[in-house]
């Protein structure tokens, strides 16, 4: 049994799944006092963890109204990411909710994820949404730039042009070197927009490896096993993408620029691939925001592994447990792969 069902059976509901430290049968693991703090950043680089609780808030609201089949009720999606960065940033308004979160001066880069775009069919109306909210909350959309995105919203939106290619000199991230996306030069701030998919190496793909593997110039040396590349220093070894998700996402040029993360869980993918007749889609109807990638790619875990028991199906990892590069992300100090340590708050829209 997991955490999120153990605490529906109390009658708690998914919003409550982090408010109550489960006992150690529960959650399938020892806890001791030494670990369950070691999977909690330092204050200094979290400034997302609530003083009042220590936890990193993550906000699902899900909507039936905002997906059926395919097409999408805008409107609808709308009022679920307004409600999201309210509930994160516990604002009454929309628009203070954004300021909350962004520089009045920021140049917003939203990150979006073009692998399985088409076959998922979410994203264009997604990207609308969040740029007539920005608008709305006075960012012109020359101050907003569309990362993996198609020509066609660019020109239509009359959002800043991304600029293409590799920063000139490469980063050390401490598991490998290699040049990062010139974008990274051009906007101030991140608002990552990610799918959530199984994924063959990583076993998931959500916060996290949406800006590792899309932000450097050679994603295929940080998969599996890596081996040496001499002329760029030698890779340590690692497994499903770990260490190297968690290096890359903390180097200074992407982790500074980090203020959202809003995961389309609109349509999920179960399996680390499509079929044609859509067998491994889920229609869940989902927005989950955080701050916190770490966090919030814990519970989008726990959303594709609910859904693979539903299926008869294995689970991504054991009940709880971070996927291997989730958990070298949380000792890289981006955030926090302890559930304990996660209040995960739902909102049905």
């Amino acid at each position: 049994m997991t955490r999120r069902e153990f605490l529906t059976m109390l009658g708690m509901g998914a919003g409550g799944a982090s408010s109550v430290a489960l006992p150690a049968v529960v959650r399938g693991q020892a806890t001791t006092a030494a670990t369950a703090p070691a999977s909690r950043p330092a204050p200094t680089v979290a400034p997302w963890i609530a003083e009042t609780t220590g936890k990193s808030l993550v906000v699902e609201v899900r909507s039936q109204r905002a997906i059926i089949g395919r097409r999408i009720h805008e409107p609808s999606l709308t009022s679920a990411v307004d409600q999201a960065i309210r509930r994160l940033t516990d604002k009454n308004r929309t628009d203070d909710a954004w300021h909350a979160l962004l520089r009045d001066d920021d140049v917003i880069g939203l990150k979006f994820n073009r692998s399985g775009a088409s076959e998922l069919g979410t994203n264009d109306s997604l990207v609308r949404v969040l740029v007539a909210s920005l608008m709305k909350a006075g960012w012109a959309p020359e101050k907003i730039v569309l990362i993996e995105t198609t020509h066609r919203l660019v020109k239509d939106l009359k959002t800043q042009p991304r600029r293409d290619g590799w920063r000139s000199e490469a980063t050390h991230f401490g598991s490998g070197v290699d040049p990062l996306a010139a974008v990274l030069d051009q906007v101030t701030a991140i608002v990552n927009v990610p799918f959530l998919k199984a994924n063959r190496i990583a076993g998931m793909s959500g916060c996290l490896k949406n800006l590792s593997h899309a932000l450097c110039k050679h994603p295929a040396h940080y998969h599996g096993n890596a081996e040496p590349v001499p002329e760029r220093g030698v890779l340590q070894p690692g497994r499903a993408c770990a260490p190297y998700v968690g290096d890359i996402v903390a180097s200074p040029p992407i982790r500074d620029k980090l203020r959202l993360h809003i995961v389309n869980a609109l349509r999920t993918l179960r399996e680390p691939m499509f079929t044609p007749a859509d067998s491994t889609v889920e229609t869940y109807g989902g927005i989950i925001a955080g701050r916190d990638p770490v966090a919030t790619d814990m519970i989008g875990l726990e959303i594709l592994n609910q859904q693979r028991r539903a299926r008869n199906q294995s689970p991504l990892a054991a009940p709880d447990e971070p996927l291997p590069h989730i958990r070298a992300a949380s000792q890289a100090g981006l955030g926090i792969c302890n559930l304990d340590f996660i209040d995960h708050q739902t909102v049905k829209a």
